[in-house]
């Protein structure tokens, strides 16, 4: 439940245009035995991101910004009274999303890779998975791959590229009665 996701990256590497700006979400949730009054997440971003480009875009209850040094970023979340899981599951998960974008001129395959820490009032970091993109000028070619799936006989689609982090093309024979397909994540 606690993790940081980025939308931008395409295959294992995260293959990302040059320029192309960065949009993170850190999700949290409240795992303890207790109500959590403050969650403060420190991120500190690749200094090969442009930290003045920095901007909230959502969050799930009222935060505030605190920038320091060259390339870190404190999102603070005061007194929202989180609940734990056990008493209140829905309710126990945050999130804040923002974007960044990189440095002018990054050389070809620039690694950029992320995690944040999370701190539940005092007690010790919930650390996040790590991101990674991968800043290129032209995408390789083993991320331009179709894969088929036949839905039943004489009826299949295509869904690319796969897999994905934002957008996918889904083609399907509709000559054979296909009204719809529903798409779900890894949860449901």
């Amino acid at each position: 439940p606690n993790e940081k996701q980025v939308n931008e990256g395409e295959g294992v590497n995260g293959y990302t245009l040059s320029n192309t700006k960065l949009t993170y979400t850190i999700h949290f949730q409240n795992t303890g035995t207790d109500t959590a009054v403050n969650i403060n997440i420190r991120d500190t971003l690749s200094s090969y991101l442009d930290m003045g480009s920095l901007k909230i875009l959502a969050s799930s209850f009222p935060v505030h910004l605190e920038l320091r040094g060259t390339n870190e970023a404190t999102f603070h979340f005061d007194n929202i009274m989180l609940p734990d899981s056990s008493v209140n599951q829905l309710g126990s998960n945050g999130f804040v999303k923002f974007s960044i974008k990189p440095k002018p001129n990054l050389l070809e395959n620039t690694e950029v890779t992320n995690k944040a820490y999370i701190f539940f009032d005092f007690n010790p970091a919930v650390i996040t998975n790590e991101t990674k993109n991968t800043y290129v000028s032209v995408f390789p070619d083993i991320i331009s791959h179709v894969d088929h799936f036949a839905i039943e006989e004489n009826n299949s689609f295509s869904i690319y590229p796969n897999p994905t982090k934002q957008n996918v093309t889904i083609t399907f024979d509709s000559t054979n009665n296909t009204n719809s397909i529903e798409i779900l994540n890894t949860i449901g």
